[in-house]
């Protein structure tokens, strides 16, 4: 998408050294990604003859050598979608990170099994450059080793997978989200200071991505800027090349918000002392001394062409206000892929007597004057009323932008191809096609 040039200009702080940018990454190893999993039957973890088989046999992946490394560690060759990948296995002791985050619900049961367990199996790979489809085969790997798995640590992204929802996703076509792949962090200080950074894009071969000079009071919106940019560059990793920005959002006065990026060693100059993120934090020891960017702001088209950028704080005012974050075409056909291929948990839920209510995003075709090359649709939500085998009706809830034809209140019956996205409402809370891991609980 064309980064606009609606700016409006505010206080400009620094200078951005392409070269020094440009050699910072290539300076940079990528990592490799680490999952450990914890089988339902640690006693699987010993039947080595048993590994071997399932991995063989595997329907997700096809073996192309099997050998032990020189350390004499297990590794295998697959090939999956085209692709050459890599893995090794290896079993290693666990206890559960307390600062890694629970990304899931877990069952009780399945609680009390992990905590009495002490052994999992790691899964080491490196990833292709197609980073969604690599995340989603190391699911699927896990899958075939351990078709019933409690839970998995990603020790890379720092945090903790439900089993229920990773052998969900493992069998899924559609992989799973992009802000699976990392894991924002904020860090907080008695003195009102919040130091947001993530954990988990270095395996990606992209760098590690932070907001300093946050607050209390400001955090969540920088974290909403931060989680965005971050899921961007997973489709889009060459975004920030050479100095290039991200549109990452519209702000409410129709300001477009560019961010951009710089090496962390150059945004501790925007950074008070005392701090966080300030050079006290970046010692071997506390580590975000390695491959980490500080988010920053170009506000206009003069910014951008002469490289000076501002912090993400000269926006505080206007991120207040809900901005409309943008998608990437990748994302977009995915979430429309994964709300297809799970269409019957939703007409599941319509028809619990317990469900509140289904909203359904539908794909509207705008009206000739707003058509272009890159927008034919208007993705816009309905109530829904009745399901069928090939069809469901549905109440409009919105006045579309641009379809003018339609209004709020409207009903109309629609193909499941329609469907873009859609949220069941329950009491306990709403669940998303990327969520129904909860209801086979």
């Amino acid at each position: 998408m064309k980064i606009g040039n609606i700016f409006k200009k505010k206080e400009a702080k620094m200078e951005l050294d392409v070269d020094k940018t440009r050699l910072f990454k290539e300076n940079f190893e990528k990592e490799n990604s680490y999952m450990l999993a914890i089988p339902k039957n640690e006693e699987e973890l010993k039947d080595v003859d048993l590994i071997r088989e399932r991995i063989a046999n595997s329907k997700y992946f096809t073996v192309k050598n099997m050998y032990l490394s020189e350390n004499k560690i297990p590794v295998n060759e697959i090939e999956y979608n085209g692709t050459s990948y890599k893995f090794m296995i290896y079993p290693e002791p666990y206890k559960l990170p307390e600062m890694f985050r629970v990304q899931h619900i877990f069952r009780d049961v399945d609680i009390e099994e992990i905590e009495k367990n002490s052994m999992g199996l790691i899964v080491e790979m490196e990833f292709s450059n197609d980073i969604l489809e690599s995340f989603h085969l190391q699911l699927k790997i896990i899958n075939t080793i351990f078709p019933e798995v409690l839970g998995v640590i990603d020790y890379s992204a720092e945090k903790i997978l439900s089993g229920v929802w990773v052998n969900l996703a493992a069998k899924c076509n559609t992989p799973p989200a992009p802000r699976y792949i990392f894991t924002a962090q904020a860090v907080y200080s008695s003195d009102d200071d919040v130091w947001l950074h993530t954990h988990g894009l270095n395996r990606c071969g992209l760098m590690e991505l932070e907001v300093t000079g946050s607050t209390k009071e400001t955090y969540e919106n920088h974290y909403h800027v931060l989680e965005s940019v971050a899921s961007r560059l997973i489709d889009e990793p060459d975004s920030f090349d050479d100095g290039g920005a991200i549109f990452a959002a519209r702000l409410c006065n129709n300001e477009p918000l560019v961010v951009t990026w710089v090496p962390w060693q150059d945004a501790v100059a925007m950074v008070e002392d005392g701090k966080l993120g300030g050079m006290q934090d970046r010692t071997d020891e506390a580590g975000h001394n390695g491959y980490t960017g500080t988010l920053v702001v170009y506000q206009s088209p003069e910014d951008m062409d002469n490289g000076t950028y501002s912090p993400l704080s000269v926006y505080d005012e206007l991120l207040k206000d809900n901005p409309m974050f943008m998608l990437t075409n990748e994302e977009t056909a995915r979430m429309k892929a994964l709300a297809l291929e799970r269409v019957d948990y939703m007409k599941r839920a319509f028809n619990n007597s317990n469900v509140l209510g289904v909203l359904v995003k539908v794909g509207l075709t705008v009206d000739d004057e707003y058509k272009n090359e890159n927008n034919s649709k208007e993705h816009i939500w309905f109530d829904l009323k009745s399901v069928d085998e090939k069809t469901f009706t549905a109440e409009l809830t919105q006045e579309p932008y641009m379809v003018k034809a339609m209004h709020t209140g409207d009903m109309g019956t629609y193909p499941y191809e329609d469907i873009t996205d859609w949220l069941i409402f329950t009491e306990e809370g709403r669940i998303s096609s990327d969520e129904v891991y909860l209801m086979d609980m």
